[in-house]
Formats: structure tokens, sequence, C-alpha cells
């Protein structure tokens, strides 16, 4: 208890062998959020301006920010180590150690042969405050060209858009695992003072024996706020002639619409995880790889529309349509595309369409830069005694 003593703990109503309900155990429902909180401001603005009577200028420029913050539940230990949770091991030499409990591990005191080193303690660091988390992202959009008609029946679009997305991320109370290891391992010094078995770092001592009894000093050596930053920025030129031959070339159903182009776009992306992250040295969190990496792509296109026939019996429409992409991407070469596809209406209110296309998806700057990130799977095993009674009666 706070006053160092040793006392019953209420295990409550035992569900499994590592599972119970009730008893004196923490309530984490306060440090759940059913939804998270974010704060929005939108700016945007646009112009228009007629060069000639065929030539228009547009501009449009946006800001986007966001803000939001979370809340995590506490640190916490288990009776031993698993994925970024270290188990507090208390050696039974640890000056926090009340003189009952260290009665209780030296056994038999006309010897020392069932002696215990030390004992694990699970507990829910409550008492040393949640972990937090606070994200900015600030997007940026700008979008400018001229759109304009070359004939009666053709128009053009020529246009450059830039657009950027910055991401902050302030992790507030996170637990560096070493220094928590290392300050949890104290010892009597020569002057009998309590310090740390290494004292290197500055290293603070800490009790866990008990709620509310960690120094600041022992949880700023331990504790840490850090910042994480992501950037992605993309670059697009755009050219696009759209139109139909009416006057010139025309179906039984009309003229050919039709629309080609050309496009260059530059995507780069970047990630600033800090040391600690990258580490894996925290608490709960695998480590995390800074990644940067672009990639630029060249691409020209056609597609067109044929009206085959139109206001006939049993047709009121009968289209047939085709679509063709080239792309030539810097990190994994070219790539074609396309579609052709039909339509039939044989009524107003009835149509028939069929398409059959070729699609091809180039990876991500995520998927071709990333580092290996760990991840982990939970199993059951069978023949444990929680569910020894589980599944076919027949299994081996």
């Amino acid at each position: 208890d706070a006053n160092g003593n040793l006392v019953p703990q209420d295990q409550g109503n035992l569900v499994l062998s590592f599972l119970s309900q009730g008893g004196d155990f923490v309530d984490l429902s306060a440090f759940d959020l059913l939804a998270v909180p974010v704060e929005r401001l939108i700016l945007s603005s646009g112009v228009r301006y007629d060069i000639t009577d065929d030539v228009e200028f547009f501009f449009d420029a946006k800001f986007a920010r966001s803000e939001s913050e979370t809340d995590g539940q506490p640190t916490f230990g288990l009776a031993g180590d698993f994925a970024g949770i270290p188990g507090s091991f208390i050696l039974a030499d640890n000056p926090y150690v009340p003189q009952e409990l260290r009665d209780l591990l030296a056994g038999d005191p006309t010897t020392t042969a069932d002696d215990l080193p030390g004992f694990f303690v699970t507990r829910t660091n409550v008492d040393q405050g949640g972990r937090q988390s606070a994200s900015q992202r600030d997007t940026i959009q700008i979008y400018a060209g001229v759109e304009g008609r070359i004939s009666e029946n053709v128009d053009y679009t020529f246009h450059y858009q830039y657009g950027s997305s910055e991401n902050t991320t302030e992790f507030i109370n996170e637990r560096i695992n070493s220094n928590y290891l290392q300050q949890i391992d104290a010892v009597f010094d020569a002057n009998g003072n309590i310090v740390c078995r290494d004292p290197s770092g500055g290293c603070v001592p800490l009790n866990i024996l008990g709620p509310n009894v960690a120094t600041p000093e022992a949880l700023a050596f331990s504790h840490v706020d850090f910042l994480t930053r992501g950037e992605l920025t993309q670059h697009v030129v755009n050219f696009t002639l759209t139109g139909d031959t009416a006057g010139f070339a025309e179906l039984p159903g009309g003229p050919i619409g039709f629309a080609v182009g050309a496009e260059y776009r530059d995507e780069s992306s970047s990630t600033e995880e800090g040391a600690l992250r990258n580490s894996g040295d925290l608490f709960g969190i695998a480590p995390v790889a800074d990644t940067a990496g672009s990639y630029d792509v060249v691409e020209v296109f056609a597609e067109a529309n044929f009206p085959l026939v139109r206001d006939v019996p049993f047709i009121k429409e009968l289209n047939l349509e085709g679509a063709v992409r080239y792309a030539d991407y810097s990190t994994i070469g070219s790539a074609t595309t396309w579609k052709v596809g039909g339509d039939w209406t044989p009524v107003s209110d009835i149509r028939f369409r069929a398409v059959l296309s070729q699609a091809v998806r180039a990876p991500n700057i995520g998927e071709l830069f990333a580092a290996v990130e760990q991840s982990n799977v939970f199993l059951n095993d069978p023949c444990d005694v929680d569910f020894i009674n589980a599944g076919s009666s027949n299994r081996t």
C-alpha cells in the first residue's frame, strides 16, 4: 500500500487463468475516448479572369489545418517480457522492498537454497500519468492554369497543381524502457542512500512498490515528450484536349467525342520518427524507421465515344467507347491500361452496359520505401488449461 505494508489483493472473479473481473483492479474506461476531438480550419480562394473571349485564366488555393488530441492508457508491467513491454523484476536487495516481503523471499532462515532472487511487479501505472498525443496537419493546395477554345468543337485545358501536407505529432509522457529498467534496479550506496545500481546517465531510482510513491525526478528520468514529423509533396502538370467531330466526321448516331492529353506528376514523401522510435526503446512500440522516397511519372492518354446508332426501332442509343493510357514510372518502368465497352438503350427507361478493362496500380511511396516493421499475432495454445475443453473431442 502507500505506506509500504504488505496487504492482500482481492483477485475478483477469475474468468481465465490470466483474466479476472472485479477486485482490486484499475478501471481504464477513463482513458478510453469514444471519439477523438478534432478542430479544423479551412481557408480557400479562387480567381477567374477572361484573357480573351476564348481564353480564361483560373487560380484556386486552399489551406486546411486539423488538430487532434488523444489520451492513451498508462504504462503497465507484466510477469515477464512481451513485445516492447519489459517485465518489472525487482531484486530482493532492492531498498524499497519492505522487510516482511524480503523475509518471504528468503524462505527458510537456516538455508539459502530456497531463497528467491526477486519478483515481478504487475501493475498499471495510473499514478505515473497517462500517455497522450497531439497532432497537427497542414495541407496546402494550389491549382492554376488556362482553359480555352481552339475551335467550335475543340477545347483545351492546361494547368499546374501543387499540393503539400505536413504532419507533426507530439507524443507526451512516453516511457523509455532502458531507463525504466535501470532505475527500478536500486541499491544502497556506501552512505546509506538509495541509488541506481548503474548510476550512468544521471539515473534516479524509482519506487514502484505502492501507489503514488514515484518522485517527479524519477519519472523525469524515464519519461519523455518528443515530436515526429512527416511531409508529402506533389507537383502535377496536365494538358488535355476535349471535343467532338461535329461537322467533320459523324456516325449515324452523331459526332465522335474524344479526349487526349498528357500529364507529368512528381511525388515525394519523408518521415522523421526520431531516435527513440527508431530504436524501439519506447513502451509498447516496435522500432519505427524513418522513410524517404520519391518518384515521377509521365502519362499520355486518349479516349473516345462512338455513337453508332440512335433513334431507330429497338435502339434508342447504341454506343461504343474505348480508352488507353500509357505511363512511364521512374520506379517500375512503363505500364499500359485500357478499356473497351459499349451500351445499348432499347427504350428511354432501360440501358444495358458492358465494359472490359485492364488496370495497373503502381506502388506508392510507402510501399516502395517503408522500412520493415514488426507486428504481433496472438495464438491460443489448444492444450492450455483455459482451452482444453474447446474444439472437437476427437482432436489429438
